[in-house]
């Protein structure tokens, strides 16, 4: 019997020592390594309950502070993250992220539209985007800078930067539109020169005319006569070549009303047919039939067909082609082609800068008058040479 009383009582005494050990250590250990789970899970917002236990409880109460404070690290993260992506995506400024392998992870708004591309261009790289202004990003090297002008007027700053990213430079392209500033800024530049000269010529022209009127009055008829004569025409047809130059610098704004732009084209189909027939060049006609209504000033967009078709002739093509169609956006196109001489690529960039022009005896403000009244109609335009030989002047409204 004293041997089972003193059995029992080992293994009382055992049991209280278990679990002395328990509410001690092994308690207090447990709650230690859920901790660590909950870093590893990265759960800061649980917290360990207190054991009792004086040296474990320090533990705990250190271990629940540090998790406040991974908490509240983590909230201000989230928060500067979730407004650096507001501010990304709402940006006027184009921004593509690239990963380590030169591919797209983040491409907002603002870069889209200036590439002209749609969703889904992750995981390219900028070679593989069929973009005109991704052909001129792709040669841009690291910390470098470039201006780009593009063929249908649009010109932009393109830059490759890098950030650190796990100890690694990670590249990153901005894009920043410059087309309504530096277009601005020519038309300023190219007004004033054209007033001053205008005025110039205009006072002079006066005068010549006033001078060679008397000089009629007082010389007989014959050769002398006719001299005079040719001179007076000579210089009205200055001041008219002066006059035309005036005109760029004053365009008017557009009156805008809704305008069916099928039946409008039918309208001017005669004309255009007269500046084609003499060059023995045919026009063709090509409308969908279901475009509707678009916003236009008629009066100005006349002459901007006309100057189009006008250019189209002077390349000398055999055909011209007037089509309209609607996009993948629903939006309305006019598309004026021809099969003429080809536009180069180192012209194409030129193209809509005041005064430039590939004519021998061109004045470069034909086009320059496009860009400013499809600009004010807010239409998206390009002018190019495809891949089959065509050249398109594409306008979107």
């Amino acid at each position: 019997m004293i041997a089972l009383y003193l059995a029992t009582a080992v293994t009382a005494i055992l049991c209280i020592c278990l679990i002395f050990l328990y509410y001690r250590k092994i308690k207090a250990m447990n709650i230690i390594i859920r901790g660590t789970d909950l870093i590893k899970e990265q759960d800061f917002a649980s917290r360990l309950i207190p054991v009792g236990q004086k040296d474990a409880d320090k533990i705990i109460l250190l271990f629940n502070g540090m998790m406040e404070q991974l908490k509240s690290e983590k909230l201000r993260l989230q928060e500067q993250n979730h407004l650096l992506d507001l501010l990304v995506e709402n940006s006027p400024m184009g921004v593509i992220i690239l990963d380590f392998d030169g591919k797209v992870t983040l491409c907002n708004g603002a870069a889209e539209g200036f590439l002209q591309v749609g969703e889904g261009i992750a995981g390219k790289r900028i070679e593989d985007i069929d973009s005109p202004l991704g052909r001129e990003i792709v040669p841009i090297g690291m910390g470098e800078e470039k201006s780009v002008r593009l063929g249908d007027s649009r010109i932009y700053r393109c830059s490759r930067l890098g950030f650190m990213d796990r100890g690694f430079v990670r590249p990153f392209i901005l894009i920043e539109n410059l087309t309504q500033e530096v277009m601005l800024a020519e038309r300023r530049a190219y007004g004033k020169a054209i007033r001053i000269m205008a005025h110039e010529v205009q006072n002079t022209v006066a005068g010549v005319i006033s001078t060679l009127a008397l000089l009629k009055e007082e010389t007989p008829g014959g050769e002398s006569a006719e001299l005079i004569d040719s001179c007076t025409e000579r210089t009205r047809e200055m001041s008219l070549f002066v006059k035309k130059f005036a005109d760029i610098a004053k365009i008017p704004q557009p009156q805008l009303r809704a305008v069916d732009l099928e039946e409008f084209l039918r309208g001017s189909r005669l004309f255009l047919e007269s500046l084609c027939s003499g060059k023995n060049i045919s026009l063709e006609y090509s409308l969908e039939g279901n475009c509707g209504e678009v916003m236009l000033d008629t009066v100005l967009f006349e002459q901007v067909v006309i100057n189009i078709v006008k250019n189209a002739v002077e390349s000398a093509p055999t055909h011209i082609k007037i089509a309209t169609y609607k996009t993948l956006c629903n939006s309305t196109a006019l598309d004026i082609s021809n099969n003429g001489a080809p536009i180069l690529p180192d012209v194409a960039a030129k193209l809509f800068t005041p005064f430039f022009t590939t004519k021998p005896n061109g004045q470069g403000l034909g086009l320059t008058f496009i860009r400013e009244v499809l600009t004010s109609h807010n239409c998206r335009f390009s002018l190019q040479t495809r891949e089959d030989g065509e050249t398109h002047f594409c306008v979107e409204f």
